[in-house]
């Protein structure tokens, strides 16, 4: 049987519907579906509300200038460091529906679905290996939050 491993982009989620249709189209059995590389929030945070940041801006650029910037520098970091958040953010929501998607196709198709966080690091050895396994293996490791926690 074969496992279909894919990422959260737009493009390779299409890619992995293309060759699921081929898979079928084949009558080749499939065990599951993998999403690679998900992006997701620290130890199972909610998203941040992010209308209103005129108080967590003023908060960083005030952190900012305690550590050293310039005023001037401080705002412009502090706007930088909440522009890359909601970046963040809308990869985050980009993914969770990608595995909403997913997961509606893993239940038609009689499959599972392990999502496998992004790492904070490359993984290169045995024990990254090993904690990507045991997320593909584990059926309790469908929340990629769990990545942070082991």
């Amino acid at each position: 049987a074969f496992v279909l491993v894919t990422g959260p982009e737009p493009e390779s989620l299409r890619q992995a519907e293309d060759f699921l249709d081929r898979l079928r189209g084949f009558d080749l059995p499939l065990a599951g579906l993998v999403a690679n590389r998900v992006r997701c929030w620290p130890e199972g945070a909610t998203e941040p509300a992010l209308h209103d940041l005129t108080e967590p801006r003023a908060a960083l650029a005030r952190a900012f200038a305690e550590g050293g910037e310039s005023p001037g520098d401080a705002k412009v970091s502090a706007h930088a460091t909440l522009q890359m958040l909601e970046r963040y953010a809308q990869r985050v929501r980009r993914d969770e529906a990608t595995l909403r998607v997913l997961q509606t196709r893993a239940e038609a198709l009689d499959c599972f679905l392990r999502a496998i966080p992004e790492s904070d690091a490359d993984i290169h050895d045995l024990r990254g290996l090993e904690k990507i396994g045991r997320f593909v293996v584990d059926p309790e490791s469908r929340d990629p939050a769990a990545w942070t926690k082991r």
